[in-house]
């Protein structure tokens, strides 16, 4: 009998298909103000442990939250070379999964202009 992982057992242990499913049971209920994204990426090898938590393959894992009902559950490998190879999948020069993730969703944010600009910082002295 061989031993697991503690990172690769139980709740921790790969998962091994990519999947997508809409309109989740929630049991309890889920505020309606709670809505957007919620993104993880966490270890997820596709052959063997590597030793360790942070080393090797991974995986990112969505769900999306609106009005109180969870519209899609998502996963997706972080699409690396030994990935694609042990999936036999076509090997792509684009490695998108965060943007299949989340998209639409826009990806840079210009800061506006600040309405209040200090002159001078004036250091207080504390009794």
């Amino acid at each position: 009998m061989t031993d697991t992982a503690a990172h690769l057992a139980d709740n921790y242990a790969p998962v091994d298909t990519e999947s997508t499913t809409h309109d989740l049971h929630v049991t309890g209920s889920l505020p309606p103000e709670l809505n957007g994204r919620l993104l993880r990426i966490g270890p997820n090898p596709v052959s063997g442990d590597r030793g360790h938590w942070f080393a090797g393959e991974g995986m990112v894992h969505g769900v999306r939250l609106h009005n109180g009902a969870a519209q899609w559950y998502r996963n997706r490998y972080v699409r690396s070379d030994r990935v694609t190879e042990a999936m036999q999948w076509p090997q792509s020069r684009v490695h998108d999964t965060v943007a299949v993730m989340a998209a639409p969703i826009q990806m840079s944010y210009t800061m506006p202009e600040p309405r209040l600009r200090l002159s001078r910082v004036v250091p207080i002295r504390l009794p």
